[in-house]
């Protein structure tokens, strides 16, 4: 017979991994929602906002969950603003393949976003780990979804007016993601935790 105190631990060690499959979820979606940006049906735009408005609680949810059950880990913070890229980028790149977004918005966010991946594997390969997310860029993300959806939903003067608003939270967090790189190499590594240069 089972001791509850190790079912107890063992329903702890499944609730933990929720955070981490809901942003496995997120990254999913990532397809029908492509599927149905470029799709040509009349109703089509509508399956693909809800799908990504769903994308967005789900990174709201998984964030507060991780909290929540103390389940922030390393793999959480891969997974989850690498599903923020897949969902963004890949919206974005969709939007532009069918003339609804301007080219430098698209380009400008798939930019960054493969910027910060190049960021976040080099302070991994020099501090040991993964950074924590960046509250500047989980902002700028934020704006960006609602910028997509407007262009989603064919709300030409909102997007008109959202785009330079996604214009301004891209150019701080590039900034912001900047410093972060300076501090990086200037500061401790995971041979040299103390930061001191002989």
């Amino acid at each position: 017979m089972r001791s509850s105190g190790g079912s107890g631990a063992g329903a702890r060690a499944w609730a933990r991994r929720v955070p981490n499959a809901i942003s496995i979820f997120r990254g999913l979606l990532a397809l029908p929602i492509l599927y149905y940006t470029v799709s040509a049906g009349e109703h089509d735009w509508i399956v693909a906002l809800s799908l990504l408005g769903l994308a967005a609680l789900s990174d709201a949810l998984d964030g507060w969950l991780a909290r929540r059950l103390d389940a922030q880990s390393e793999l959480g913070r891969i997974l989850d603003p690498l599903a923020d890229k897949v969902v963004v980028g890949g919206v974005a790149a969709a939007l532009w393949a069918g003339n609804r977004i301007p080219g430098w918005l698209a380009a400008a966010i798939i930019g960054r976003d493969a910027a910060i991946l190049v960021l976040a594997f080099l302070m991994r390969r020099r501090l040991g780990h993964m950074p924590k997310a960046n509250v500047v860029g989980k902002i700028a993300v934020g704006v960006l979804v609602f910028t997509l959806a407007a262009y989603l939903a064919r709300a030409d003067r909102v997007a008109g007016a959202l785009k330079w608003i996604a214009a301004g939270a891209l150019t701080a967090s590039a900034v912001s993601y900047g410093h972060r790189l300076v501090r990086m190499l200037r500061g401790p590594t995971r041979e040299n935790p103390s930061g001191v240069r002989p």
